[in-house]
């Protein structure tokens, strides 16, 4: 730490000391903020070099408090970071984790700290995610310092129990578990998906999450071990069709490529979504999908499906495809046409 190291607000309230103005020991304590928070309970910062508060001010957390130093008894530059009782300025009771100036910090039980810099600090964006999203219980403790210089400027963190990463378009957002596992085993940023862009989200049928990134989603549903992806073109059919709540229901499977004509396709629960560049995305399921299939699917000299299903004026479900059609009834089962 340095002097003149900005020090920040832990949390909002009112300022009861700012330098040496109602200081009750200053020849110790040296530059002092003590800010009130209501209910008998106040936050210490000693030794300031610069004091950026008066009395009575009321001030938000992150507030700028006023510079480290070493004035009054420190032998050094640094923060004597307390929590203590309004009533009478006695330490409070130990804690466990400590709010220091850039951020939140860990370490042993403890009442009153001399703060040079410890380890698996959280700050900025990714502390405010962590904190709002639940905190330790959420992640778990920070295994790593705050991480940058990575793709689209972003930044990132490492959890117990997961990840948060940042860049300035997407902001911060967190990943855990399976969803998280699935981003990380496809590249992370690097990948097909970009960086998270909102939280994950569960309560969908059938006690589905879901996770959306930059170009695409991941989803999970109870069905599955594994958590899928979808992208481009594929995903945009399965939401026009009403994503898990469709007919096709949730993903049991990644986008996979390769087939001819360079083409892609994707499975799901209750069906497929084959594109290509020229036929686009489409759908195939039931006794369509059963009797493509055992054609050769797009190998076959239908090839590729150029529609969804639809009904012609007698009523049979038909699908076109790029050689022909199949078409289905109850009484007839299916049959092809070129």
């Amino acid at each position: 730490m340095s002097t003149n190291d900005a020090i920040w607000a832990a949390a909002g309230g009112v300022v009861r000391v700012a330098g040496y103005d109602g200081n009750p020991s200053p020849s110790i304590n040296g530059n002092q903020v003590i800010i009130d928070h209501g209910g008998d309970f106040c936050t210490q910062y000693n030794h300031l070099n610069t004091v950026n508060v008066r009395r009575g001010q009321t001030v938000e957390r992150g507030h700028l408090l006023g510079g480290a130093g070493a004035t009054g008894s420190a032998t050094g530059v640094h923060l004597h970071f307390n929590t203590i009782y309004c009533s009478d300025f006695t330490t409070r009771g130990a804690l466990t984790t400590v709010e220091y100036p850039n951020g939140f910090y860990y370490g042993q039980s403890i009442t009153s700290k001399n703060y040079q810099g410890l380890p698996y600090g959280l700050k900025g964006a990714i502390g405010e995610r962590w904190q709002d999203d639940g905190g330790e219980a959420y992640y778990g403790k920070p295994t790593t310092a705050e991480r940058c210089g990575l793709i689209q400027s972003g930044c990132y963190q490492v959890f117990e129990k997961g990840f948060i990463h940042w860049t300035p378009n997407t902001g911060a957002w967190g990943t855990r578990g399976a969803i998280s596992r699935k981003w990380r085993a496809i590249g992370s940023e690097n990948g097909v998906l970009g960086y998270p862009r909102g939280p994950e989200r569960c309560g969908l049928v059938g006690g589905g999450c879901y996770q959306a990134f930059q170009d695409g989603y991941i989803h999970w549903t109870p069905d599955y071990a594994d958590a899928y992806f979808t992208t481009g073109a594929i995903s945009a059919k399965w939401r026009a069709l009403g994503s898990e709540n469709g007919f096709l229901r949730y993903p049991r499977s990644d986008e996979m490529g390769g087939l001819k004509d360079g083409g892609s396709y994707q499975l799901f629960q209750g069906g497929s979504i084959h594109w290509t560049s020229t036929t686009g995305a489409h759908p195939t399921r039931g006794a369509i999908r059963t009797t493509w299939a055992n054609m050769g699917s797009e190998n076959s000299w239908l090839g590729y499906p150029t529609s969804d299903e639809y009904k012609d004026s007698l009523g049979n479900t038909v699908q076109n495809f790029q050689g022909g059609k199949i078409y289905w009834n109850a009484t007839s089962g299916t049959w092809t046409s070129q």
